[in-house]
């Protein structure tokens, strides 16, 4: 006959062992969702032969932002 704590034990390791297991595969899932994402059209081709009126100059502002808008824009 086992003993009671041995089996509480043993209990306790192996469902410890099953959320270890799927947080493991939640967190392993997600990072490669993240990594599968397919990239903008315009960088697909050579970084060089993307014009350069594709990007927005931005200035970081530091505090809060004001109506929402975390950056200015320069024209």
């Amino acid at each position: 006959m086992k003993h009671p704590s041995f089996t509480l034990f043993t209990l306790h390791h192996t469902l410890s062992l099953i959320i270890f297991i799927l947080v493991f595969i939640f967190f392993t899932s997600s990072l490669l969702a993240e990594a599968s994402r397919p990239q903008p059209r315009a960088f697909q081709g050579s970084p060089v032969s993307v014009p350069i009126n594709h990007f927005h100059m931005a200035r970081a502002l530091s505090g809060p932002s004001r109506g929402g808008i975390g950056h200015k824009l320069i024209s």
